[in-house]
């Protein structure tokens, strides 16, 4: 290195531990904000799978209050009536929303 002075040539050798030290701190603070939006990312992942289960949760609560319901109302409706006559009065509702289930589907087949 006969271009550059005793001096010079330390001042480039202590340069490039400096660089490499810099470059190894960026790459830490690169790990770090990786690990960072990683973390806030799972959080509003998890945050939102939260509000789901709660959400669901909500619904089926809602949804055995209304079956607890219908039961009541039922129960009232026909104080005296046997289980037979209870499933055979079921069974005929069963048949009736069958049939209206089915005419809807005629008449959407047949298009307008």
């Amino acid at each position: 290195m006969g271009q550059y002075s005793e001096n010079e040539e330390e001042r480039i050798g202590e340069k490039q531990p400096q660089e490499k030290e810099v470059d190894n701190i960026k790459e830490g603070l690169q790990s770090i904000e990786e690990s960072v939006l990683a973390s806030i990312l799972l959080d509003e992942y998890q945050g939102g799978e939260i509000i789901n289960i709660k959400e669901r949760k909500a619904e089926s609560m809602e949804r055995i209050n209304d079956l607890k319901r219908e039961r009541l109302e039922e129960s009232i409706r026909f104080p005296n009536e046997s289980k037979q006559e209870k499933i055979n009065r079921k069974l005929e509702e069963l048949n009736t929303k069958l049939e209206e289930i089915k005419r809807k589907n005629k008449k959407k087949s047949k298009g307008p």
